[in-house]
């Protein structure tokens, strides 16, 4: 029977930033990350407004995880 190799992962967990719409300033701050950085990975992505993240999460590499809300749509 073969050993296995687990590697585990040395980023830890990533940092809530951005929750209902609203920026999490206690995780920012705790962050290596500025408020300046957040608006231009938003814009990267054609997000307007930190308002329209539903979450934004970071991880230790700088790796942005955004989860917008839905729109309605119209008929």
């Amino acid at each position: 029977m073969e050993a296995m190799s687990i590697v585990k992962s040395r980023s830890g967990l990533p940092r809530l930033l951005i929750k209902d719409g609203k920026l999490v300033e206690k995780e920012l701050t705790a962050s290596s990350f500025t408020l300046d950085w957040v608006h231009q990975q938003l814009s990267i992505r054609n997000i307007a407004s930190i308002s329209d993240v539903m979450l934004g999460q970071i991880d230790r590499s700088g790796f942005i995880y955004i989860d917008l809300y839905e729109k309605e749509q119209t008929t």
